[in-house]
C-alpha cells in the first residue's frame, strides 16, 4: 500500500528541514510534535484525509511555524497530490526560506511536470550551496525535460567530475547533447566509462555507443 513506500511521515518530513520562528516555546514544540506523529499514524492506518485534516488544524493553530506545512507536504507527495504539496512547500519558504526547502520544492516541481520552475529551484538552491553543484545530478534532468539542453549538457559534465563510473550520467549527457549537435557529434563525446558494475549498465552503454542493437540490451 501507498504509505508503506516511505519509512514514516516524519523521516520524510525531514527533508523539510526544522525551521521554527525565533524564541519558540517548549509547549508549542511539543504540541505540534504531539499532534503529528498522531497525523502520521492516521496516514498509516489508511486515514489520509483525517491525517491531512490534522495537519491543516495544526498549521491554522501556528500559522508562523514551518513544521505542520512541511509534513502536510510530505504527505500530499506522498498521495501524489503535487500541486497541493507545491503549495504547502511555497507557503513554508514565505516564513522561511532555506536551500533544502528549495531543493525540496524543485523535486515537487519536477514530479508535476513543472520542469523550468524545477530548475529555477534547484538554482536557489545551488545559490546557497553552490559546493553541491557537481552533485546535482537531478538539475541536469529537470534541463533537459524543460529543454535546456546546453545546460543539461553542462551540468551532466561537472557531474562527471564526482561520479566518473556512472552510466546513467553518460547517457543523460549524450541525450543533452544530441539535442545540442546531432547524434554523431554526441556519440563522439560519449563520456568513458570503464568501472560501472551493475548488470545492465555495460549492454546500456554500448547501446549508446552504437555498438549494441536495442533488441540485444532489452535482452540483456
Amino acid at each position: 500500500m501507498r504509505y508503506f513506500m516511505l519509512a514514516t511521515l516524519l523521516s520524510l518530513a525531514i527533508n523539510f528541514p526544522t525551521l521554527a520562528v525565533p524564541d519558540e516555546s517548549q509547549s508549542i514544540r511539543d504540541d505540534i510534535n504531539a499532534n503529528l506523529r498522531m497525523a502520521e499514524a492516521m496516514y498509516r492506518e489508511g486515514k489520509h484525509d483525517e491525517a491531512v485534516a490534522l495537519a491543516s488544524k495544526m498549521i491554522a493553530k501556528y500559522p508562523k511555524y514551518v513544521e505542520p506545512l512541511t509534513f502536510r507536504a510530505a504527505m500530499h507527495e506522498a498521495m501524489k497530490k503535487y500541486d497541493e504539496a507545491i503549495k504547502d512547500a511555497s507557503a513554508a519558504i514565505k516564513i522561511k526560506p532555506s536551500a533544502a526547502l528549495y531543493q525540496r520544492r524543485g523535486v515537487l516541481n519536477f514530479k508535476a511536470s513543472r520542469f523550468k520552475a524545477s530548475v529555477k529551484d534547484f538554482d536557489q538552491y545551488l545559490e546557497a550551496r553552490p559546493n553541491e553543484a557537481p552533485h546535482h545530478w537531478q538539475r541536469g534532468i529537470s534541463h533537459y525535460y524543460a529543454g535546456m539542453y546546453k545546460e543539461g549538457v553542462a551540468q551532466f559534465e561537472i557531474h562527471k567530475k564526482v561520479n566518473p563510473e556512472d552510466v546513467e550520467n553518460a547517457i543523460w549527457h549524450f541525450l543533452c547533447k544530441a539535442k545540442v549537435d546531432g547524434v554523431k557529434k554526441a556519440r563522439a563525446a560519449l563520456i568513458p566509462i570503464k568501472a560501472d558494475t551493475r548488470p545492465w549498465a555495460d549492454s546500456a552503454y554500448r547501446l549508446f555507443q552504437g555498438n549494441l542493437k536495442p533488441e540485444a540490451m532489452l535482452k540483456a
